[in-house]
């Protein structure tokens, strides 16, 4: 079976990505019950001239107990390295393995809009539960045509790792050989700033395009400087259209939205309202103009 993660970097003000799921055929070379693994990034652009951040690994926690099977086995687990640790701080299951990764300090806003760029892969068996990256230092922001550095918060004792639990719906298994799970690096929750300096606490989400909905549609002028916003009493999710005004949501929830379109430089907002979004369907607006 091979396993296909993407890694998607969507921006708190950023248009999520197209799917693209690129699935190497080779399979010959593989162990008998293993899987391949692989794991992709994009991103979704902000109000940010870039982002770059430093990334040391991405490791995927292996599950191959009898509990592989049940979805939520494990979420309450203190993330440990291996099944040996202490009462209060244990590691109830699986095992972590370093994916092949090329570490490097990476612009996300290079990543977006149907953009996907493979990033490791990895040979395994069992289920993935978890997916952890490090982040290293010297990651930074460029606002405005200025550099300021993105200091990471560390609650992880100094391992500056940030987790994600994932569960079947984020799992796309329509084909039992390729799972494909996809990561929503948040950034616009991500980044935080305060007194001129800018602060890294990173937030994941996972998703599934079979298994959520997405909106995309078209947003004009783009002097409106329009940021789109889709929501609900339960659910949020924003955008920030490419240069032709061309937007995608991704990793919405089955249900009905109002889809905001703020302007951020002097246009009248306007709103589409109970926008009806089905799991595993893309709605199209029709393209939305603004006006001073």
């Amino acid at each position: 079976m091979k396993r296909i993660i993407y890694w998607a970097a969507v921006l708190l003000f950023g248009s999520m990505i197209a799917a693209s799921c690129k699935k190497d055929s080779s399979s010959d070379s593989m162990p008998a019950g293993s899987n391949n693994l692989s794991v992709y990034m994009t991103d979704g652009p902000a109000m940010f001239d870039a982002v770059y951040i430093n990334i040391v690994s991405i490791d995927a926690k292996i599950d191959t107990s009898s509990h592989k099977n049940d979805d939520h086995f494990g979420d309450d687990d203190h993330d440990g390295d291996d099944d040996n640790q202490h009462d209060g701080d244990h590691d109830r299951f699986g095992t972590w393995i370093n994916l092949n990764f090329t570490p490097g300090v990476y612009n996300l806003l290079d990543l977006r809009n149907g953009v996907d760029t493979l990033i490791a892969t990895a040979s395994t068996t069992g289920t993935v539960r978890k997916i952890r990256i490090k982040i290293g230092d010297g990651s930074y922001i460029i606002k405005n045509g200025t550099q300021y550095p993105l200091t990471l918060i560390n609650w992880d004792n100094n391992k500056n790792y940030v987790y994600t639990n994932l569960h079947d719906e984020d799992r796309d298994d329509d084909n039992p050989a390729h799972i494909g799970i996809w990561l929503d690096f948040d950034l616009g929750r991500s980044i935080i700033e305060k007194n001129g300096h800018y602060y890294l606490l990173p937030v994941l989400k996972p998703f599934c395009d079979r298994k959520s909905a997405q909106i995309e549609g078209k947003v004009l002028p783009m002097n409106a400087a329009a940021v789109i916003q889709a929501y609900n009493a339960t659910d949020t999710a924003m955008a920030f259209p490419n240069a032709d005004g061309y937007f995608k949501i991704r990793g919405l929830n089955t249900g009905t939205y109002n889809v905001l379109f703020h302007s951020t430089n002097g246009y009248i907002d306007t709103t589409i309202m109970n926008v009806s979004v089905s799991r595993g369907h893309e709605t199209e607006l029709r393209t939305v103009t603004l006006h001073q």
